[in-house]
Formats: C-alpha cells, structure tokens, sequence
C-alpha cells in the first residue's frame, strides 16, 4: 500500500551499527606520536609539548576516543575509581555532598562507584566496603551524617584509603574526615537574633542521631551562654513526621515564657 510506513527487521537492520572503538595504538598513529605521549597526554604529564598536546586532544575528540579502564587499571594498578558510600537519604546535605564528590572526582577523571546503605549499619557498611574494594576502586568516601553509621566505619575494617564526611567529628589515624562548621552557623543565626533585640529564642533541632543536629545544637546554646541567657534555652526535635509547625506548637503551648524567634534546621 502506497505511503505504509516501514520497519527495520527484527535483527536490528536498517539501525546504525555500533562504531569500533578505538585504540590509543591508533590514536598515536594519527597523531604522529608514540604510544607514550598519547598516554602522557591522557595523564596530565606535564613534560607534553603543548602544540603536541593540542594536536592529541583534538584527534581524540575528533575520533571520541574513550580509554579502556580495566586495560589502565592492569597497566598502572590504579583503577582511577572511587567508592562512595552513602544512606541513600534524599535530604539537601547528603544529597548535595554526593553530586558535589561526583562532579570533583570526574573533573580529576575519576569514575565513581555509589553503594546505598540502610540500618543495620554494623552489618550493611562493611558489606558496602568490601564490596567497593572487591571492584577495585582507589579509595572510599563515606557520607555518614547519622551517629551510628560514623561508628560503623570506625570499626570496620579496610583495604584501601578511607575517609568521611562528618559534621563536627574529628580525624582518626585511620579515617580523615571532612566537615563544615555547623555549629558555628547556628552560633551566627542566634547571635544576629540576639543582635536584633530577641529575648527568647528557640531552636527547633534535628535528631541527636544526626551530627548536623548536634553540632548546631552546641553552636544554639554557646551563643545563648555567651548572652547569658541559658536559663529561657528552649529545644525541641522535629523529625520528617513531626514537622516544623509541630514543634513550633509545642513550643508556645508548653510554658509561660513567650517565643520570640525561633531558629530551625534544614531538611
């Protein structure tokens, strides 16, 4: 019938078929150059001249050339890989810090590797570990904001570099930790509400389980301490089922001292 559309069979005629790919032997063929540069080349090495250098990036996008990780990882014994290890929480700060790792470890052509963990932390993180380590990866980062998955890490045990992200934990000699300084952001929120002439200030917290909840918590109740004013502290958790405006009720329902400012913390 004039005008039927047709269909490629099947077998997958008619479609485009997959490209070669190609080799770094290839692209040092094309570009005039020796196996080494092109390798020099794909590392950064800075002993590269620069119109050669050029010549070798452009060739390799040209051609979209892709290096073979498992054939470098052989040659190197480096897998340029990097374990991520996180609770799977769709919270801002969990979530931000893993796109964060994601984004600085492919700038530096690193390949990541995320392994989801979930309660019970004692058993899941080591799991999550030596499942990292058997796929070789470089080194593992763990994004540990609950108490209990922090401990897990510390006394598990590892084959290759370890390190966490941590609100207001300090370093091991075995695990490097990261933080931002939370407590000091509360300590400047409740200190500009001091500034502003606000007399009874309540902070709505996170659960102590989380270290975000307990560094700003110390940083709430230094800079009532330093104002003198520790005796109207007032604090109550929120969790995701309570609420904000829970707490806030519970607040204002449950003394004779009336609220007039509150500091939260973010979800």
């Amino acid at each position: 019938m004039a005008g039927a559309a047709t269909h490629p069979e099947v077998n997958g005629s008619g479609s485009n078929p997959p490209q070669r790919r190609m080799t770094i032997k290839e692209v040092a063929q094309m570009a005039g150059v020796s196996y080494g540069t092109v390798s020099r080349v794909l590392n950064g090495h800075p002993e590269v001249n620069e119109s050669t250098r050029q010549r070798v990036l452009q060739i390799i996008k040209d051609v979209g050339y892709r290096r073979n990780r498992a054939a470098t990882t052989l040659v190197t014994s480096r897998s340029t890989s990097i374990g991520i290890v996180t609770d799977g929480s769709p919270r801002f700060g969990p979530v931000g810090t893993l796109l964060a790792l994601e984004n600085v470890a492919r700038e530096k052509g690193y390949s990541t590797t995320v392994a989801s963990v979930r309660p019970p932390y004692e058993e899941s993180i080591p799991n999550a570990l030596n499942t990292l380590e058997d796929l070789g990866v470089d080194g593992i980062i763990v994004i540990a904001p609950l108490v209990s998955m922090a401990a897990a890490v510390w006394r598990a045990t590892r084959r290759v570099p370890l390190e966490m992200v941590a609100a207001g934990v300090s370093s091991t000699p075995d695990v490097f930790t990261y933080s931002e300084n939370q407590e000091l952001g509360a300590r400047l929120a409740t200190q500009h509400l001091i500034d502003l002439g606000h007399t009874d200030i309540a902070h709505i917290a996170g659960s102590m389980e989380w270290f975000d909840g307990r560094v700003r918590k110390r940083g709430w109740e230094a800079a009532l301490k330093d104002a003198g004013r520790t005796a109207q502290a007032r604090l109550a958790t929120a969790g995701i089922r309570t609420g904000r405006e829970s707490a806030q009720f519970r607040f204002l329902s449950s003394g004779n001292l009336v609220q007039t400012s509150s500091i939260a913390r973010s979800t």
